[in-house]
């Protein structure tokens, strides 16, 4: 199966109180897409970053969601028909979390 076309979002963000989540939806006509994220989790006492999938929504799975919090996000995912995708960035205070996230459109 060829990759017809591949697409990538970064954002970072900064926490000073709590630990702040993030979250963006993609909306997209359905298609057979693999997802990647750059997730890296640090946890040094109480601080950790992470980024992941949230949920995704999809003609082969339906609704899906990974959990409300960033340990059960997920890494990567490949649905076929996927229509709706929620990634998201979370950091501890004082810290500052990056993610990367790419679709392959197959």
């Amino acid at each position: 199966m060829p990759v017809n076309s591949m697409q990538t979002r970064f954002w970072s963000q900064f926490s000073n109180d709590d630990f702040l989540t993030r979250t963006s939806d993609f909306n997209m006509v359905p298609g057979d897409i693999m997802v990647t994220s750059a997730l890296t989790l640090i946890i040094d006492g109480a601080n950790a970053q992470a980024a992941g999938i949230v949920s995704a929504s999809s003609v082969q799975a339906g609704d899906e969601n990974f959990g409300d919090f960033y340990w059960q996000w997920r890494s990567s995912l490949f649905r076929q028909g996927l229509r709706l995708l929620t990634v998201g960035v979370g950091s501890s205070p004082g810290t500052t979390a990056q993610g990367l996230f790419t679709l392959f459109v197959f």
